[in-house]
């Protein structure tokens, strides 16, 4: 039996021209028609309407974008926030707030970026326009300036904005995102008397926050089993150094991945107490009768101690 690849093929000739004529069409034919019906959808996808209002239609492209520069504008912020504390100075800008621990709690704007949250930015910013609020880029510097508390310029302001954000973001793009923040919530609180709108999505996080559980198997492992082991190892006597004076300035934060060995201002005072009426009250019970009488004589000797004039009596009057 002839077993060659030539008589193999003669012999499946009309399987494999079926096989290639398929592989022909789906590669000329099929694929092409795939790979245009998926880049129509990536642009679709781009350019779908998230929100319209006012004639204005918000894209995912740009809706993406506003997200993504509200997040680079929150680090920026933080940033900001830091170097100004860590120069002894403080920012003097409304809705700033530093916890009891040191850790800044709230940069004046919205702090959780999101897809939703852009949306309502663009919307509420564009009411409080209508309503007549505006902020000019003078006002915006002005705002700048009193966050850092006067430690950078504008041109500098600009050049850290670039290096925090890898050169995607700049002060004028910087500006414009905190122009929208603020006259949205501008809108917010003088629509809503100061309350703060809570969406169902907000409240929902807030729920589990709370309520939301979870299960763990853990392992508990004794450290004194281990502390052998730890002492034979080699102690880089350089890095522990290094590390040292990295973070040597910067407080320790348990939610912070870098190293914070900077430690609170504490005293310790001595002090005592006492009552005025209690030292009196004892003192006066160690005074004999004698020394009290020989006090009294010597006030009155020296004229200290006057006794009482005693009243005169009229004589009585003769009767005529």
């Amino acid at each position: 039996m002839n077993n060659s690849p030539f008589e193999v093929f003669r012999r499946n000739l009309k399987p494999l021209m079926v096989f290639l004529t398929g592989l022909a069409l789906f590669a000329f034919v099929v694929l092409p028609v795939l790979d245009q019906y998926m880049r129509q959808n990536a642009g679709t996808r781009n350019e779908q309407v998230l929100a319209t209002f006012d004639g204005q239609k918000l894209t995912q492209e740009r809706v993406d974008g506003f997200t993504r520069g509200h997040r680079a504008t929150l680090f920026f912020l933080r940033d900001l926030a830091e170097r100004t504390l860590k120069s002894g100075r403080q920012p003097q800008t409304a809705g700033f707030q530093v916890g009891q621990d040191g850790n800044i709690t709230g940069l004046g704007i919205n702090p959780e970026p999101s897809t939703e949250g852009s949306i309502r930015t663009f919307v509420f910013a564009s009411q409080a326009t209508k309503k007549g609020f505006a902020l000019s880029d003078s006002e915006l510097a002005v705002w700048l300036e009193r966050f850092c508390d006067g430690l950078y310029t504008e041109a500098e302001l600009n050049s850290l904005a670039k290096k925090i954000s890898s050169n995607s973001m700049n002060l004028p793009m910087i500006k414009e995102q905190l122009r929208l923040h603020m006259l949205a919530q501008v809108f917010i609180n003088r629509g809503y008397a100061g309350l703060r709108i809570t969406t169902p999505d907000q409240v929902w996080r807030s729920f589990k926050k709370l309520n939301q559980k979870a299960t763990a198997s853990t392992y508990a492992v004794l450290v004194s089993d281990y502390l052998d082991e730890v002492e034979k190892l080699e102690v880089d006597s350089a890095g522990v150094t290094d590390l040292y004076n990295e973070g040597k300035d910067r407080f320790p934060n348990p939610e912070s991945s870098e190293p914070g060995f900077r430690r609170r201002y504490s005293a310790k005072f001595q002090y005592i107490s006492g009552s005025a009426e209690n030292f009196m009250a004892d003192e006066i019970s160690k005074l004999t009768e004698e020394e009290l009488l020989a006090a009294y004589k010597l006030r009155v000797e020296n004229a200290k101690l006057m006794l009482p004039e005693q009243p005169v009596a009229e004589p009585a009057a003769e009767p005529k």
